[in-house]
């Protein structure tokens, strides 16, 4: 698993784009000046944002998806650039993006830091979950989450593509950071990416009949993914898997990463919402096992 929205490249020409649109600004020009000379930008910003929010979903928080359509540049002041969206996840509700001139951005009340690989909540949803901020790390490719605490100590979640089912606590997770992740229904969660991972092994045949896959290696393993896939949801459905029952279904959720992952762009960003909500799904059984 890796973060293909977050390529080197894709972190360049992100920079590149904004440069342009910082240097624009600077020389006074007017707003279709400006949306003219970097017409990729609020692209750009979408595209970055999109790992940021698929892990919020994976944690069980709303998160807009920004259409990949009809995004541009709405406003141009002294302190920011006013971008709009549409959010397909909320029937193509309108939303605008504020990029301030230091690079932050701002959406609903979250702060998006420069290079756009960190978000801090709003005060509100930091109140009501405690968790502070989300990371990914470019460098090391993997996905932090850092909790409130009142100590000054830090307590974190680290979510490894290379380790996808061992996420890394580092220190003290409050524990109604733990009650808030688990009111946040993992479970559901994980059968809902289940049933997309099951359309995947669809589209790959493994519907087809038995003589057919017989003969086709590809199909038969399209087919007993579909069946591991099937049984990982009714056995999640009942209680959370902790001990042996995990370590039996640890394959189906390599099974369950590698089919979302394997399914385009669109379905390595789920695979980053399924590396998520794997990890809050085991780490909430494992504390509620352990009561």
């Amino acid at each position: 698993m890796t973060f293909p929205t977050d390529s080197l490249r894709d972190e360049q020409a992100f920079a590149e784009s904004w440069q342009k649109v910082h240097a624009a600004i600077e020389t006074g020009a007017s707003l279709e000046a400006i949306a003219a000379v970097a017409p990729d930008f609020p692209a750009r910003v979408a595209h970055r944002l999109l790992p940021l929010h698929q892990t919020l979903r994976g944690l069980g928080l709303s998160a807009p998806d920004l259409a990949d359509q009809g995004q541009k540049l709405v406003a141009v002041t002294e302190t920011y650039v006013r971008l709009h969206f549409t959010d397909r996840s909320a029937e193509g509700r309108e939303l605008l993006v504020d990029v301030t001139r230091n690079g932050n951005a701002f959406l609903s009340g979250r702060r998006y830091e420069s290079s756009l690989s960190r978000v801090s909540l709003s005060d509100a949803e930091i109140a009501r979950t405690n968790i502070l901020k989300i990371d990914i790390d470019r460098t090391e490719g993997v996905i932090i989450v850092t909790f409130m605490t009142f100590d000054g100590r830090p307590a974190r979640i680290v979510f490894n593509p290379a380790c996808p089912i061992d996420p890394v606590v580092d220190g003290t997770i409050p524990q109604a950071a733990f009650d808030t992740l688990r009111q946040s229904a993992p479970a559901e969660g994980l059968r809902r990416l289940i049933a997309l991972a099951i359309e995947a092994t669809e589209r790959d045949g493994a519907s087809s009949g038995f003589w057919r896959r017989l003969t086709n290696r590809d199909l038969r393993r399209a087919y007993s993914d579909r069946q591991s896939l099937e049984a990982l949801a009714v056995s999640i459905a009942d209680r959370p898997l902790t001990g042996e029952a995990w370590q039996r279904a640890v394959a189906s959720f390599d099974i369950l990463l590698a089919r979302l992952g394997g399914d385009g762009l669109s379905g390595q960003l789920l695979e980053i919402r399924a590396l998520v909500a794997v990890g809050i799904y085991r780490l909430t059984g494992e504390q509620s096992a352990a009561k």
